[in-house]
């Protein structure tokens, strides 16, 4: 996939966003890997979704803080970025 059609199609059906995408395009993106089976050990412990669950194990494995206004994936995060080493 383009980075100039990340965005979505519906981004560029009328043009307003179109400058928007272009500057997503530009970001210092960068992907992690994440071990399924530590997310679903994630998702178990603290009933939360995959997607969440992925967030936080990256956090973890980065000793990176993890920014959200989701009231459970902050009370996660409390726990167990405390409890968890940092992996590299």
């Amino acid at each position: 996939m383009s980075r100039s059609r990340s965005c979505g199609a519906k981004y560029w059906r009328g043009g307003r966003s179109k400058g928007r995408c272009k500057a997503y395009g530009r970001l210092a993106i960068e992907r992690h890997e994440v071990d399924a089976e530590a997310i679903v050990a994630v998702v178990r412990r603290y009933e939360l979704t995959a997607y969440d669950a992925a967030y936080l194990v990256v956090a973890a494995r980065l000793a990176a803080p993890l920014a959200t206004l989701d009231a459970a994936l902050a009370a996660a995060a409390r726990v167990h970025l405390a409890a968890e080493p940092a992996r590299e």
